[in-house]
């Protein structure tokens, strides 16, 4: 990159001006840039101005293919406003514009991708905070601030919300969650009121004040839930309310592998850092190995119990995942992680009809592990399995990775000395060939 700046520079500014007039009489885009750079601050505003106007009138729709384009064409517009003005009255109210024009710009496009709100919840809002950091009457910026996210549609406001404690002082926020509050007890509409409240949440979290936030979030359920609790017990725990985070998370009764475990978890785990309560927490982190073991679960444990425990530990939970009747993937890649290769054959071994080739992403580097600690069967099981997915589902597109899956399989069975019960490699080409000899494409790509 460094080079390639030296070659430019040294082309001299006359001869790269040339050739940037040529590009842009191609690219619209690159004509829009050139007239960003040479304007003047007063052009700049006027075109982002012109802009903004002419999105409310916009026709066509903009395919997700496009998206990004457009995103881009949308940003270029905020750095118009930045480059034009740095008034942060001014800078305030358009900013507020272009946030108003949100169902103009989201209705007109499709953001599957997500790349059209990422320039509301990052670009607008990081240049409106740079403003109203600036803005003089703070109090007129949290009306300001209230009108706008009053009506929140498509969710891109909200992160207005997000940042409100970097630009506005405490009483301010206050003030906001009580009009807000005001507003839900006045309305029967229960979304309004659901509407209102998460928005007081928002800004309660940011103030320090754990009380008001648990009572905003009490007032907005009709019935106790677990969500309700965890929210409250984090806003506590980030007060260093230790005791009460602890009180509201015991509250919940969570089952395993349901929604929200992992953040019931993380929340339970600071709480019991937070209390110092080692044994606790090495239970929990326990659980979290079995529940799916890594490295790094691994080690946040030994940091509690002490490395010593580290062979007593690694060995004692192989043995467990050994005796499971069920096969995950994620034990045999930890038995490979800590150097049990002899256990994650075995496992795999046992498991081995359970094989599900979809899952290639864990399967491939676990079969190139076995072939290259010499464990030829493990690895062609493997692979006979993401070769029987690829066929089974007709996945014409994956042939090739099929037909390279099958010549390793020819490989591996010269170095394979015991089948065990499991079909030798003639056998399995004979059944291969029984049950999709048809697809035609496959054995002409292979043959």
């Amino acid at each position: 990159m460094n080079k390639t700046r030296e070659k430019l520079v040294a082309l001299g500014a006359e001869k790269l001006a040339d050739i940037l007039l040529q590009t842009a009489a191609q690219i619209s885009s690159v004509d829009d840039l050139i007239d960003h750079l040479v304007a003047t601050p007063v052009e700049n505003t006027g075109r982002f101005k012109t802009k903004l106007s002419r999105l409310s009138r916009k026709r066509g729709f903009v395919d997700w293919n496009k998206a990004y384009d457009f995103s881009l064409e949308l940003e270029l517009m905020l750095e118009d406003l930045k480059a034009g003005t740095d008034d942060p009255v001014k800078g305030v109210e358009l900013v507020k514009a272009f946030f108003e024009s949100d169902s103009d710009i989201l209705e007109m496009c499709d953001d599957s991708s997500g790349c059209i709100g990422m320039v509301f919840r990052h670009h607008a809002k990081e240049l409106f905070l740079w403003y109203a950091k600036k803005y003089p009457d703070k109090e007129r910026l949290s009306q300001l601030v209230l009108e706008l996210c009053s009506i929140d549609d498509y969710g891109v406001r909200r992160s207005l919300l997000d940042c409100a404690h970097e630009y506005l002082p405490e009483k301010n926020l206050h003030d906001m969650v009580e009009v807000l509050r005001g507003k839900a007890k006045k309305t029967t509409d229960t979304y309004k009121k659901s509407h209102f409240l998460s928005k007081a949440k928002l800004l309660a979290s940011q103030v320090g004040d754990p009380e008001l936030f648990e009572q905003i979030a009490l007032d907005g359920s009709d019935e106790f839930s677990s969500h309700t609790a965890l929210e409250i017990s984090r806003v506590y725990l980030a007060n260093d309310c230790v005791d009460k985070a602890y009180y509201w998370i015991k509250q919940i009764e969570i089952e395993e592998n349901s929604y929200g475990l992992y953040e019931y978890e993380e929340v339970l785990e600071a709480i019991y850092r937070k209390q110092g309560d080692n044994v606790k927490l090495a239970e929990l982190l326990l659980k979290k190995l079995r529940a799916m073991p890594t490295i790094e679960k691994l080690q946040n444990l030994l940091e509690v119990v002490g490395e010593d425990k580290h062979a007593e530990i690694v060995c004692r939970e192989i043995d467990l995942f050994l005796t499971e009747s069920r096969l995950s993937l994620d034990r045999a890649e930890f038995m490979v992680d800590v150097g049990h290769i002899d256990n994650a054959e075995r496992y795999l071994l046992k498991h081995a009809q359970k094989i599900d080739g979809n899952s290639y992403d864990s399967l491939l580097p676990l079969a190139a592990t076995m072939e290259r600690e010499k464990r030829y069967l493990a690895a062609t099981l493997i692979y006979r399995a993401l070769l029987l997915s690829i066929l089974e589902r007709g996945f014409t597109k994956a042939y090739h990775h099929g037909v390279d899956y099958l010549r390793k399989l020819d490989l591996l069975s010269e170095l394979v000395s015991d089948w065990h019960s499991h079909e030798s490699h003639n056998e399995f080409k004979a059944l291969l060939k029984q049950k999709h000899g048809r697809k035609y494409s496959f054995w002409q790509r292979y043959e």
